[in-house]
């Protein structure tokens, strides 16, 4: 017994000091540092002597120390409680005064009678300095996008002016059947400009949370898609329920139906003889989500894996899904900021069905 005792002291000393990367500091009940590691040593600057008996919270910022400190008791009641701690993230000190981000995990074990805490920490400033470094790449990416779709509308004004020019003029039907050709494209691509510009906003307009008129969100999107041929080729079957309230941000909301509806014009018969071409838009709230269906006779989709209709390299890669432009990657991208879910399936031969999910953003944040 006293042999597999040695033996389990000295694998546990072996993991304690062998440690390069990870900084392993052991406290006991009372919080003062009882074991400490190399690594800890080169990190904070402290040798074992200047630390041993010492309070753990000596190793956390002075000027974040009462958030610090919640954290770090709020971490130890857990492992009490659950048997396990969660990572926390905390600004640690050293020695020179250098502060620096890490995460922490305490982990509690028994020796004998004794009950210890082992904080085992990472040093993440690197990982910090990375997603700052991207967060910024990111915003001048949004700034570049909406620059260059702010500045390219210009040009496409123009090309519908001079078109309007020209339809005044005395030209062949065949001339005349190529300028609406024109029209048309110019039409998407002012659709792809507008994407664009969302897309470059979007992470700067969902943090204003107010209450949702769901009818007052559908003018302002069909507003925007009578502008396109396609357009009234269709006729739209809406039901909308709003038996609760609902918050979350309606410039998102509106562009969400818009590209959403979009989409369904996109991937729908149109060639419907006598029938009506219909899409069915469904809206309705209960006291935590929104949901949003749309049903439409679909043509395109027959063929497709619907879990790439929402990946953005399908659009480059393959001609066939570029029709629906930036708008469903827009639609999805929406989708994940306002913390939702959807799925797009088949539910007979052709007609397919687009399923959206939103949590109420009140309850979402006040936890009602």
């Amino acid at each position: 017994m006293n042999h597999q005792l040695k033996e389990l002291q000295t694998k546990y000393q072996a993991i304690l000091k062998s440690g390069n990367i990870a900084m392993i500091v052991v406290a006991n009940t009372r919080g003062k540092i009882t074991e400490w590691n190399s690594s800890a040593e080169y990190t904070f600057g402290y040798s074992a002597p200047e630390v041993l008996g010492r309070p753990l919270t000596m190793l956390l910022d002075a000027e974040d120390e009462n958030k610090s400190i919640k954290k770090l008791y709020q971490s130890v009641r857990t492992v009490n409680k659950n048997g396990a701690g969660e990572i926390v993230e905390l600004n640690g000190l050293t020695k020179a005064g250098k502060r620096f981000p890490l995460e922490l995990e305490i982990r509690k074990c028994k020796a004998g009678p004794d009950t210890y805490y082992s904080a085992i920490m990472v040093d993440i400033s690197r990982r910090k300095s990375l997603e700052k470094d991207l967060d910024n790449k990111s915003r001048e990416l949004d700034l570049l996008l909406y620059r260059c779709a702010h500045d390219l509308k210009a040009p496409f004004s123009s090309a519908e002016g001079l078109i309007n020019l020209l339809k005044e003029e005395s030209i062949s039907s065949s001339a005349l059947a190529l300028i609406r050709m024109l029209e048309t494209s110019l039409e998407k691509g002012k659709q792809l400009l507008d994407d664009l510009a969302l897309v470059s906003i979007i992470s700067e307009n969902n943090r204003a949370i107010g209450e949702i008129d769901f009818n007052m969100i559908l003018q302002d999107a069909f507003a925007s898609l009578r502008e396109y041929d396609d357009f009234e080729l269709v006729k739209f079957n809406v039901d909308i329920k709003t038996d609760h309230i609902f918050y979350s941000n309606s410039q998102l909301l509106t562009s969400l139906v818009k590209n959403l509806l979009q989409y369904a014009i996109n991937y729908s018969h149109l060639d419907c003889g006598e029938q009506d071409c219909i899409i069915r838009l469904k809206i309705w709230t209960t006291k935590t989500t929104a949901k949003i269906e749309v049903d439409y006779k679909s043509v395109t989709l027959a063929d497709l894996e619907t879990h790439k209709i929402f990946d953005l390299n399908q659009f480059v890669n393959d001609y066939s899904m570029s029709c629906a432009g930036l708008g469903i990657y827009v639609l999805k991208n929406i989708v994940d900021i306002l913390q939702g879910r959807i799925k797009v399936r088949r539910d007979d031969i052709s007609t397919t069905r687009v399923k959206i999910k939103l949590p109420n953003s009140l309850v979402t944040t006040t936890g009602l």
